[in-house]
């Protein structure tokens, strides 16, 4: 696996159908911008866990993780979105990297690492 695919899985995972005010119907929004920017988000996600953690306890710590781990991650995402931007989509950002981390197999988590 590589970053592009990385950035993919996580882009699948963001962009769910989401209901509009007016209407009960659901609408898919694909934006390139916010794909480059999740990719660089998921991209300095990765480098700062891989200083932190062994490739076999990311699966884990994507499952279950401790307020030291969501500190770090609301940390970079703000920094990649900015205030506005991180009180507008940032649970929603994080939501899908950790759906991202949960779904990886240990071979993708271990390519992702001799790349980073």
């Amino acid at each position: 696996m590589n970053i592009n695919d990385l950035t993919n899985k996580v882009m699948d995972n963001y962009d769910q159908p989401k209901e509009t005010a007016w209407s009960n119907r659901q609408e898919v929004v694909f934006d390139p911008i916010t794909a480059i920017k999740m990719g660089k988000i998921a991209l300095d996600v990765f480098r700062t866990v891989k200083k932190c953690r062994k490739a076999r306890e990311l699966k884990e710590t994507a499952y279950n993780p401790q307020r030291r781990d969501n500190l770090i991650l609301k940390r970079v995402v703000r920094k990649h979105l900015g205030w506005r931007g991180f009180r507008q989509n940032g649970p929603d950002v994080i939501k899908s990297l950790l759906k991202t981390g949960q779904g990886l197999t240990e071979e993708e988590i271990e390519g992702l690492y001799r790349q980073v």
